[in-house]
């Protein structure tokens, strides 16, 4: 995406400028208000910015957000710093946000009250089978953390355990009968979360597909089985499955 159509989503437009200059102070935290009227509280210096860029200017989220409809339920798995949950909520979906990172879960709760939308967080992960897992982060280079151990995270200088479930355990974990909308970006366990559940009472998913982690062949194969027609969003590495 070239620099105007970045630009041309934030209500100051030297947004950008701004988050370059302040690349060396990556703890702090700025807001930012875009010209759809949200507004995000974000980490400065790191790849929380281009987030913004593809949750609300790439076209597999504008027609996964497009499908949402009121008082659907809406699931967030790796929720980051909220903005999909928030965007779900605004649509008025009831939305439940998994995030098990202490570092960052806190401004989900923040977003969603500076864009007035209630979300459910839970300090959580998701993975193929419920128990406790490595994650693997980094202070100051905010996105990619994964329980994934590989070349990437072996970088990573911090690790710490978190808690997961399976994904049939968020029905019992949010109370609901039904998910109408999941949102997965899981850093790497797409695959094994997917694999575990026959997913009959999840409408439509958004996945965001992290190879060489994963195969995008393999997920979308596996979500053909169960039932679900994928389309591709090559571009930003994601797949829309619908039934």
């Amino acid at each position: 995406m070239n620099k105007i159509k970045k630009a041309i989503i934030f209500r100051n437009p030297l947004v950008y400028p701004m988050d370059k200059l302040l690349n060396r102070s990556r703890s702090g935290l700025m807001t930012v208000k875009l010209m759809n009227g949200l507004e995000f509280k974000i980490h400065t210096g790191n790849s929380d910015i281009n987030t913004l860029t593809e949750v609300f200017v790439a076209d597999g989220y504008k027609e996964f957000f497009s499908l949402i409809t009121p008082n659907s339920i809406a699931v967030d798995i790796g929720a980051n710093y909220g903005a999909v949950s928030v965007a779900m909520a605004r649509n008025g979906a009831r939305v439940f946000a998994f995030k098990p990172n202490h570092y960052i879960a806190p401004l989900i709760g923040e977003n969603a009250s500076l864009n007035n939308v209630n979300i459910s967080l839970y300090d959580i992960g998701i993975a193929g089978k419920s128990g406790f897992y490595p994650m693997n982060f980094e202070q100051g280079s905010w996105g990619g953390a994964s329980i994934v151990f590989d070349a990437l995270t072996a970088k990573k200088h911090e690790v710490f355990n978190i808690k997961c479930i399976a994904l049939d355990e968020v029905f019992a974990h949010c109370k609901v009968p039904k998910i109408d909308f999941l949102k997965m970006d899981v850093e790497g366990v797409e695959y094994e979360i997917l694999k575990s559940s026959d997913l009959r009472d999840i409408g439509t998913i958004f996945v965001e597909y992290h190879e060489p982690r994963v195969s995008k062949k393999e997920i979308t194969a596996l979500l053909q089985r169960k039932g679900f027609a994928v389309k591709d969003f090559e571009n930003m590495s994601s797949l829309l499955a619908r039934k």
